[in-house]
Parts: C-alpha cells; sequence; structure tokens
C-alpha cells in the first residue's frame, strides 16, 4: 500500500452530479486508490448516494460532519488519509481515466513533489482522448508560481505527495482562495514540481454554482490570502525580485479591492479602517510603480477618501449608469 492514492471529495447538496463524479474517479487506471468522500452535512440524497457507492467498493470511505464549507470538509479529509500520494476532486466535477496513472508515473519518475496537470471549463463532460504529451520539471517551484495556463492555483488539477503538504491544511475561516493559499504553501515545502501538459480535469460549472459572488467575505478573503502570500514571500525571497513584486503587486491590488467594494455598497466604516490600515503601503506603491495616467488617476481616486471615491466611483457611476439606460429607451 505504499504507493495508495487518497483522493478527498467534500460534498454538500451534490446527489445530482455525484454518480458521474464517483464513476470517473473509481474508473481510474490507476487502481491503488481511497477514495474519501466527506459529507459536508447535507440534507439531500448524496449521503444515500455515496453510502450506495461505498457498500459496492471497498476502496470508497464515507465521514460525515456538520456543515462547515468545503475546507473543512477538506481538512478532515487530509486527517483521515492513508495514502503516501493526495489529490482532490469536487463533487460535481469530473476527470479523466488516464488521470493519476500518467500523473504518478511523472511524479515517481522524475522524483517530483507535485504534479500539475491542465484543466478545462465546461457545461458538460467532453472526455479527453488520451495521448503522451509534454512534461516540464522545475527544481524551482516558487518560480512556477506565476506560471501562466496551467491553472496554478488549483489544488483541483494536482497530485501531492504526503510530505509536501506535511502539516499544511485549508484556513477554514477564508471562503475565497483558500486554494491559492494551500498551493502556495506547498510549493513553498516542495523541491521538484513537474508539468504535464494533458487536460486531465474537467471543472463543471453550473448556473447554480457560481464561485465568485461580490460579497465582504469575498474580498476579504482575496485580501488576506494575498497579503499572507506577500508577507511569506517578503520573508523567503529576495526583495525586487519578480516573485516578490508579484507578490507585493497582489496584496496591493486586494487592498484597493476591499476599497472598491466599501465604495460601491456605501460600507464608510469599512473603507475608513481599510484605508487607515493600509494607507502607507497604497502611497508607498502608488509612489513608487509605473502606472498608466489612468489607472493612477483610479487608484489615487480611491485612496485619497471616501469623500472622494464616493464622488468618482459611486455618484458618477449611478450617473453614468442612468444615461446609458435612458440612452437605450
Amino acid at each position: 500500500m505504499n504507493d495508495l492514492l487518497s483522493v478527498i471529495v467534500p460534498f454538500y447538496q451534490d446527489a445530482a452530479s455525484l454518480p458521474q463524479t464517483l464513476q470517473a474517479i473509481l474508473g481510474q487506471t490507476y487502481t491503488n486508490l481511497e477514495v474519501l468522500l466527506i459529507n459536508d452535512g447535507s440534507q439531500d440524497q448524496s449521503l444515500e448516494v455515496c453510502q450506495a457507492a461505498a457498500a459496492k467498493d471497498t476502496r470508497v470511505r464515507v465521514l460525515t460532519k456538520e456543515h462547515g464549507g468545503a475546507s473543512a470538509a477538506r481538512n478532515l479529509g487530509l486527517h483521515e488519509a492513508k495514502g503516501k500520494y493526495i489529490a482532490f476532486v469536487d463533487a460535481d466535477d469530473c476527470i479523466d481515466a488516464r488521470m493519476y496513472e500518467a500523473m504518478l508515473a511523472v511524479m515517481k519518475r522524475q522524483h517530483a513533489d507535485i504534479v500539475n496537470c491542465r484543466m478545462v471549463r465546461e457545461t458538460a463532460y467532453m472526455p479527453t482522448a488520451y495521448t503522451e504529451k509534454s512534461v516540464t520539471v522545475s527544481d524551482q517551484p516558487l518560480t512556477c508560481l506565476t506560471k501562466r495556463g496551467c491553472s496554478i492555483n488549483s489544488i483541483l488539477n494536482k497530485v501531492f505527495t504526503r510530505d509536501v503538504i506535511g502539516d499544511t491544511h485549508f484556513d477554514d475561516t477564508i471562503s475565497f482562495l483558500e486554494d491559492k493559499l494551500f498551493v502556495t504553501m506547498a510549493f513553498f515545502n516542495a523541491h521538484k514540481v513537474a508539468f504535464v501538459d494533458n487536460v486531465f480535469y474537467h471543472y463543471l460549472q453550473h448556473a447554480d454554482g457560481l464561485s465568485w459572488q461580490d460579497t465582504f467575505a469575498t474580498w476579504d478573503g482575496n485580501f488576506r490570502v494575498n497579503e499572507r502570500i506577500y508577507w511569506r514571500m517578503k520573508e523567503s525571497v529576495k526583495a525586487g525580485t519578480d516573485l516578490e513584486q508579484a507578490a507585493y503587486r497582489n496584496y496591493i491590488r486586494s487592498v484597493l479591492d476591499l476599497l472598491r467594494y466599501a465604495v460601491k455598497h456605501r460600507e464608510r466604516d469599512l473603507y475608513e479602517e481599510t484605508r487607515s490600515s493600509y494607507g502607507w503601503d497604497l502611497m508607498q506603491f502608488l509612489q513608487g510603480q509605473k502606472l498608466g495616467f489612468f489607472k493612477k488617476l483610479e487608484y489615487q481616486t480611491y485612496t485619497s477618501s471616501y469623500f472622494l471615491a464616493s464622488l468618482f466611483h459611486y455618484h458618477f457611476g449611478k450617473k453614468k449608469l442612468l444615461v446609458s439606460r435612458k440612452g437605450r429607451e
């Protein structure tokens, strides 16, 4: 059982999609796996679907907890997992049959700590015909965090060794970008990562399953994740490097996003608290970064005062919207 793969699948009200997802996981050509189905307090028939699967396949284990979100459910899965390797699948997505066989072969051959494949967004599962594609390997994992086109911030298109995860867990107080934080911390622990050019993971988009919403929890999560990554990068990476600068820009933009949210939703206390706490960082950013005239003006109006930000981005914005609507009537 040394090569056991633990696949962690949290579910909440996913009775309709779980049969297809489970079929895709249990139909993997890599058969030495355990499937940890974490019931996050579902009230529909999801639990019955998973219990039926467990009755038919001894590789399936069903665990139940009170509803607390996907991060808490994944943490339970990590605690219970017995495998040398760890993977995550969402209960309404699908994976191609050769995914884990191909990725684990690369992991073992390259002695990689993390293997990443490509993923595709679809409204319905369309299996990708398997052909062996190129593999790239890096012994500088942190530099790969800015890699484009490979869904680097997602946990779903990766296989991790248990060792590289270590005691890393999901912050269940964050409801947005928690995947990015987990992946980044795992990359800090990694010595080598591999990228498989195959599209193996199918992220299925549903009309009632929006992952992004314009809420305080979203923008607060965005800020908290990017702030933590920036400070970790600042401690570990030489100042002025591309990595440190990218983390810095993401951090500052996450502060600006909080200010935008506060102005849009008339949350003056949030605006003043954010500006008071991070005003110096914002000022340093505006003074030190090369920005286009209009972008700099936009940032300055958001950071100068609540009155000015509201005047430009709320009152004028509403007036422009009314004029636009009248023009269409």
